[in-house]
């Protein structure tokens, strides 16, 4: 999903295929989540995804990274399991709750954007859960971040909000 949003964003002016909205540039790629896949009896992989893994830390280290290369978006999307997501939207209740679910460290390195006049992109989920993602759901604690902070979610041809994207209300 991000190597096609950053297509949509930086796809070049060549006159092949389609031109990014920003065609100019510069996309500094990060890896926050790792893919674990699962396998067969005989230890073949089968191409089935048996788990995926986000660390903060690593999103946390991505970020000062960025800002000390003047990014001026970060885009992010992804997030945690269902089991997760039910548990994630529990913290979403007040700052003590988030920053005891994604460390204060990580909640500092997400207000540096302001600082450093940065945007930050959070895709709101498209598993249809009932309840916001901890991630795109920051600025509803930290209201603040709304300055800095864009949440997006998936519409259907009708233009309102589409089964699959998490409500969010930011």
């Amino acid at each position: 999903h991000g190597t096609h949003v950053a297509g949509i964003i930086a796809g070049e002016n060549n006159n092949i295929g389609m031109i990014g909205i920003a065609y100019n540039t510069e996309i500094i790629p990060y890896k926050a989540a790792y893919t674990y896949y699962d396998r067969d009896d005989y230890g073949n992989l089968t191409g089935n995804i048996e788990n995926t893994f986000v660390d903060n830390n690593i999103i946390k280290l991505a970020f000062d990274d960025a800002y000390s290369r003047d990014a001026i978006a970060i885009n992010n999307s992804y997030g945690y399991t269902a089991d997760d997501y039910i548990n994630a939207s529990y913290w979403l209740t007040d700052k003590t709750g988030v920053e005891s679910f994604l460390g204060a460290d990580f909640i500092q390195t997400i207000r540096k954007a302001k600082d450093n006049d940065t945007v930050i992109v959070w895709a709101a989920g498209n598993d249809g859960y009932s309840q916001p993602d901890i991630f795109s759901g920051l600025p509803l604690v930290y209201t603040e971040m709304k300055d800095y902070f864009i949440t997006v979610i998936a519409v259907n041809n009708s233009g309102k909000l589409d089964t699959i994207t998490y409500p969010d209300g930011t």
